[in-house]
């Protein structure tokens, strides 16, 4: 691809850039100094407030281009991403055809995306991304020609975001039942209290529900009070996977689990996935003997709602669920 050829995106660059730029400049011994730090500074700047536009978190604070030490001695024009890794964001003027790139690199690189100034400074083109490469030494320039398109940069992004939320935000939680003496609705018994999964994700979770450590890893007794536990306590548990697919949107695994491994779940026992609208949209019977019956593996968006029944001859147990808009 030729560089002319390369679709580039706009940024302008505020008062406020400027601003920084100068500030962090004069805090430098030499002209060329100052000209290196000033420019980096608006590149980094700009390419934070590109993926701003994207929806990606960015933290200037954390990077060592904000950071006056790094500044004095090394060439740093670095954007943090939370939870993904560093940008390198390198700049060319208006006519260049390769940019040049500091001899150290980061770990966690991701790559560099590259800025061109026009002579006014007003705003930053934005040209093209050139990935990291493991286990190489980095070329000491790239050429305008070989960057990526911005459309694969996001790709990119999107990937390691996706990665980054699997990673770090899953998360199960368990509530043990009993299933012999579950809320009937003809009992008279008051609702139960909505689960809010968008709060889950941030290790808030409703009286009850545990880890699943907690609930599957019960502490050592004797075995005589063991059985006891075992025939007068909740011997089962629901069990709630979540595994954020987007910001938006959660995929959901339920579970019926006996609390002991030599405990089996009733024959008889159901359990039913209900959607907002009442209808059932999963349902799952045991039908031979065992200790797990699994429901699930569908998506949720936020501001939908669901309901999990659980039902052993007369008595019935329900969880109500939903994900907060707000949240």
């Amino acid at each position: 691809m030729n560089s002319t050829e390369l679709p580039m995106v706009n940024i302008p660059l505020a008062s406020k850039a400027h601003k920084l730029a100068g500030q962090f400049a004069a805090e430098q011994i030499s002209a060329d100094k100052s000209k290196q730090v000033y420019l980096n500074t608006l590149s980094v700047y700009a390419v934070s407030r590109y993926l701003q536009r994207l929806q990606v978190e960015t933290d200037l604070s954390q990077g060592d281009s904000w950071n006056a030490g790094m500044r004095l001695f090394f060439d740093v024009a670095d954007l943090v991403l939370p939870g993904i890794g560093k940008l390198e964001c390198r700049w060319v003027m208006p006519g260049e055809t390769a940019c040049a790139l500091p001899p150290d690199v980061p770990e966690d690189l991701i790559g560099y995306l590259v800025v061109q100034f026009p002579k006014s400074l007003a705003q930053a083109q934005l040209l093209g991304f050139y990935p990291a490469v493991a286990g190489i030494n980095p070329p000491e320039q790239i050429k305008l020609e070989e960057l990526k398109s911005r459309d694969f940069f996001i790709d990119q992004i999107t990937k390691l975001e996706a990665a980054r939320i699997r990673r770090r935000e899953s998360v199960i939680r368990a509530k043990r039942i009993n299933l012999t003496n579950a809320n009937n609705p003809a009992s008279g018994q008051p609702k139960v209290e909505e689960n809010n999964l968008s709060q889950w994700l941030k290790g808030i979770a409703e009286e009850g529900w545990q880890t699943f450590e907690e609930v599957f890893s019960p502490p050592v007794l004797s075995t005589a009070y063991a059985m006891r536990e075992d025939t007068t306590k909740d011997s089962s548990a629901i069990v709630v996977a979540l595994t954020p697919i987007t910001e938006q949107k959660v995929r959901v695994w339920i579970q019926l689990r006996s609390c002991g491994e030599k405990l089996l779940l009733p024959k008889d026992l159901q359990l039913m996935i209900i959607d907002q609208s009442g209808e059932i949209f999963e349902q799952k019977s045991m039908e031979q003997d065992g200790n797990c019956l699994k429901a699930g593996g569908f998506s949720a968006q936020r501001g939908e709602r669901f309901t999990v029944k659980v039902i052993l001859g007369d008595n019935s147990f329900t969880e109500d669920f939903f994900l907060d808009l707000y949240s």
